[in-house]
């Protein structure tokens, strides 16, 4: 009806979109690109047609032409740049956009028809769906549905889907699902919508989210706020229906699962087993039965609202109803029932492990309700008997084992098992057993031999303390056991293999073969207290002719020292052989060389080393001059209880010291024989020098000054005081000789401009060298305990001379 043609007609023709039935309308064409509005005749139909807006192009594979919708402010024809978010610029504000898509495509090979809100779709970025929302740079993305007259119209109103919009990356696009209304958000999958009505509660729903104030279909009838506890109406409540015909329309927890209560029993709008206190938890509900798992909140809390229980609740009609009840409280495993797996755990109903019953044990008075099985007492479990049932406050079925029980020494009853009633636990009076009693009752000694195997187990007395925790053997109830471990022996016994009666209190024999050490007796003793006196084995022998408070037959071992008021060892001629005299004891005693030194406590602790400086000699030295007094000897390596060595075992060599004592009287009496003899030669020459001054003192020689025999000596004494300030002054150091440290005093006057101390070795090398700063009176402490032993000097340099030279020894 309407033909505009536009100036810019290229090759390609134009109308290739154009259709016969677009007569009644405005056909608008450029290049090869249409559009048309107008009426379109329904086919079929005489007195229908639609109204149409339609755009074409030509086919085109990867670009296509657009249907926009723009918006342009009055800016004098050419507008202001080219901004696709400003309305003010040349091409002017997209709102909408209707496109094919260029990527997505029908069957016939049409694409996918897009509708792009939004000013910033192009064709490098076109509409992605067939609805696509987008806008520009980071605003918030909205679809809002309302109705005028009941939610209104305002942005606070209605139902809101879309993403947030932020400056901060990781704030925008956060996807938000918002009815702003006080009502209920339903959700429902396989549903006609059709055959809704809120009013009555049929919502067809699978989920709602909601809150307490959002009115809902009340069980007694009408539309209202369903709020039985009274809370604050702002509280969240989600409801998952277990039967969209039948949904949860009045959750009353945090998360409802299920079916509404009331729906089976006498009251329909009973709540059942739910309390005002289940909240903050999950409630799942089927008829009259439920269960409630979350917080409980108390009272007496501080701050307030700060004692919150966490709660696992079931509930359910009790005995006294018609109904069946009450149900129970189970915990049930189930494994896979493919591959291994253990019945009846893979099985359709699984391992029962534990059962709560709020019933009343047959052996229990009312009201004390209430019993927990431990043990499978399903139908199709082991205790399916009518005997079996859950009959008692705790009921086990299996073994039991308390891992921490307290001890209190007064009470007098233990728990004993009744086999003809399943094992059925009481009490009975320690008293009441036949192997002893209280000290202050009468006893009950063993007939016969006893034993108790300990069938690879440890038996144990536990307790400790300062007073009664002790065990006693062989005492009397009137007497106080003295030890963790008290054994008397009075009487003879001959339990020990000997030539003659010994009478032992206790004996101990580790005949082990399987490891490579055996220990008879170990004893450790150790305290806290850092001033106490720690005794390992104390033993006493305080009467009798011959007593020994320790006899040890065979070698003894000992890592530490040994305090004794005297040793003595066998020394009798009828055990020795071979008897001769020793001789040569000075030049092998020079052949020892004795040392100071520190043991390594470090790095031996096995040897319980102390820190302090000893003498002695190196056992290696000693070897090699007598070896008969050296012996290899092993510290054995050390284990804990689950046997992991913590410290590996050292051999070393051990000195016989004691066999050094007679080469030391040897050695002393050669030496007395040497100075006898030269005592001998001391007093000769002692003699003839007193006969030789006689001899002098007659002829007169010494005393004839004149030379005529008499005399004329006369004699004048005279003193002298010298002084001298500005001597250079040093000492003989002292002590001298010296161990470890020796002390050199001297004097430098203050005009010397440098004075130095230079110390050399026997080989005349420099080995330190000592700048002295200070001038006066001084001392020098010299520290020399590395120093090999001999003779060493020191000299005194001022001002580049040699004032003095002294020797000093190192022992």
């Amino acid at each position: 009806m309407l033909h505009l043609q536009g100036p810019n007609n290229t090759t390609f023709g134009f109308g290739g979109g154009w259709r016969r039935w677009m007569s009644t309308g405005i056909f608008i064409g450029e290049h090869s690109d249409g559009m048309y509005v107008g009426m379109k005749p329904v086919v079929g139909t005489t007195n229908r047609s639609n109204a149409v807006i339609n755009w074409n192009d030509d086919p085109f594979a990867g670009v296509v032409d657009k249907l926009s919708f723009v918006f342009t402010q009055a800016n004098n024809g050419n507008g202001t740049g080219t901004n696709p978010i400003n309305s003010n610029s040349l091409q002017g504000y997209e709102f909408m956009l209707l496109a094919p898509s260029t990527t997505v495509f029908n069957s016939q090979g049409t694409g996918e028809g897009t509708i792009g809100v939004g000013p910033v779709f192009t064709d490098a970025a076109p509409p992605q769906s067939r609805l696509h929302i987008n806008a520009e740079e980071r605003m918030n993305n909205w679809l809002q549905i309302s109705n005028q007259t009941g939610t209104g119209q305002l942005a606070s109103d209605g139902l809101r889907i879309g993403i947030n919009g932020d400056n901060n990356t990781n704030v925008n696009g956060n996807a938000l699902i918002y009815n702003q209304e006080t009502r209920h958000l339903l959700f429902s999958t396989a549903n006609n919508t059709n055959f809704v009505n809120i009013a009555n509660g049929t919502t067809l729903e699978r989920m709602r989210i909601t809150s307490i104030a959002a009115p809902t279909n009340l069980a007694s009838g009408g539309y209202g706020v369903f709020n039985p506890a009274n809370l604050s109406g702002n509280l969240t409540r989600v409801a998952i229906s277990h039967n969209p015909n039948s949904p949860v329309t009045r959750p009353l927890s945090l998360l409802h699962l299920g079916y509404n209560t009331g729906l089976v029993g006498f009251t329909p709008t009973s709540t059942d087993g739910w309390r005002n206190w289940m909240d903050i938890g999950t409630f799942t509900n089927n008829g009259t039965d439920n269960m409630y798992v979350g917080l409980k909140q108390e009272a007496g809390a501080f701050p307030a609202n700060d004692k919150n229980d966490a709660v696992i609740n079931w509930g359910d009609n009790d005995a006294s109803s018609p109904l069946n009840g009450p149900d129970n409280l189970r915990f049930i495993f189930t494994s896979t029932t493919t591959g291994a797996g253990n019945s009846p755990a893979n099985t359709n109903n699984g391992l029962e492990v534990a059962r709560m019953v709020p019933a009343l044990a047959t052996t229990l008075p009312a009201p004390n309700f209430g019993m927990v099985g431990i043990g499978n007492f399903a139908p199709s479990g082991l205790n399916t008997g009518p005997a079996d049932v859950v009959n008692a406050k705790l009921d086990i079925d299996g073994d039991l084992r308390i891992r921490t029980v307290t001890q209190d020494s007064n009470l007098l009853q233990v728990l004993v098992i009744d086999s003809n009633d399943k094992n059925r636990v009481h009490w009975r009076n320690i008293n009441s057993f036949s192997l002893g009693n209280f000290c202050s009752d009468p006893q009950n000694p063993i007939t016969d031999n006893y034993e108790i195997p300990l069938n690879n187990f440890n038996y144990h007395f536990t307790g400790q303390g300062t007073a009664k925790t002790n065990v006693g053997i062989g005492l009397t109830c009137a007497t106080t056991p003295l030890g963790k471990l008290h054994v008397v022996q009075t009487a003879n016994n001959t339990l020990l293999t000997s030539t003659f009666g010994i009478s032992v209190a206790g004996r101990f024999d580790n005949l082990i073969t399987t490891q490579s050490i055996a220990v008879g007796v170990m004893a450790n003793a150790q305290s806290n207290n850092p001033n106490s006196i720690n005794i390992g084995v104390w033993g006493s022998a305080p009467t009798g002719t011959t007593n020994f408070a320790g006899f040890f037959d065979g070698n003894v071992q000992v890592n530490g020292s040994i305090n004794a008021t005297g040793t003595i060892t066998p020394s009798d001629q009828q055990f020795k052989q071979n008897i001769q005299p020793l001789s040569n004891a000075s030049t092998l005693l020079s052949q020892l060389a004795p040392k100071t030194f520190n043991f390594d406590s470090t790095n031996f602790i096995g040897f319980n080393f102390d820190t302090k400086n000893h003498m002695g000699l190196i056992a290696q030295e000693v070897s090699n001059v007598f070896p008969n007094l050296v012996k290899e000897s092993i510290l054995p390596a050390e284990y804990d209880t689950l046997g992991n060595q913590i410290s590996a075992a050292v051999n070393y060599k051990s000195l016989n010291y004691q066999e050094l004592i007679p080469l030391l009287i040897a050695g002393f009496n050669e030496q007395q024989t040497v100075l006898n003899n030269k005592d001998s030669i001391i007093d000769n020459l002692e003699t003839r020098l007193a006969t030789l001054e006689a001899c002098i003192n007659q002829t007169g020689i010494c005393n004839n000054h004149g030379g005529n025999g008499q005399d004329n000596h006369k004699e004048n004494n005279q003193t002298v005081t010298l002084q001298n300030t500005n001597a250079i002054v040093l000492d003989q150091n002292l002590p001298n000789p010296f161990a470890e440290s020796t002390q050199i005093n001297y004097v430098i006057p203050a005009d010397v401009q440098k004075a130095t101390l230079l110390f050399y070795d026997m080989n005349g090398r420099i080995i330190n060298e000592v700048t002295i700063n200070e001038r006066g009176n001084g001392s020098l402490t010299v520290y020399g305990a590395n120093l090999e032993k001999g003779i060493y000097t020191y000299s005194l340099i001022a001002d580049g001379k040699l004032i003095a030279t002294k020797k000093m020894v190192k022992k």
